[in-house]
């Protein structure tokens, strides 16, 4: 385990304007840090490049998905934490591939801050991909399910 002392001086280290990027792996404990410096950029004012940053959708190149019907609704995570595919260890999972959901049901709960936040179906419908693995550390607006709707 590491140290509050280590820590501070790690996220010390990160805020420094020269480093993008830290990452570090010792015995169980693991950070990555990864510092956007993009927000003090200077923004470009021509039309050319504000049109084309509307139709780039970044989530599409972070996230990409296997092949889906046109019909299906991409179901994304609302924010970052711990995706959980069941209500407790060692039971079922809220829902499997090819599950037929109603709207408002659960699907999976994300967990961030010691809080638990369900995932519901927007619509009724059919499960057709399921993204994301029980346990796995989410980013907001990751794609968790794909739903057929009825």
């Amino acid at each position: 385990m590491i140290n509050l002392d280590r820590l501070k001086r790690l996220i010390d280290l990160a805020s420094d304007p020269r480093v993008a990027e830290l990452e570090v792996n010792q015995d169980d404990f693991r950070l990555k840090i990864t510092m956007d410096r993009t927000a003090n950029a200077p923004v470009e004012s021509s039309s050319k490049s504000a049109s084309a940053d509307l139709q780039h959708d970044p989530d599409s190149e972070r996230f990409p998905l296997h092949a889906h019907s046109d019909s299906d609704i991409v179901i994304q995570s609302p924010l970052y934490g711990l995706f959980h595919a069941t209500a407790s260890p060692g039971q079922p999972a809220f829902v499997e591939l090819s599950a037929h959901v109603s709207k408002g049901d659960t699907l999976g709960m994300v967990e961030s801050m010691k809080l638990l936040h369900p995932i519901v179906a927007p619509h009724d419908g059919t499960i057709t991909q399921i993204l994301v693995q029980d346990e796995a550390d989410i980013v907001a607006n990751q794609p968790l399910f794909a739903l057929r709707p009825e």
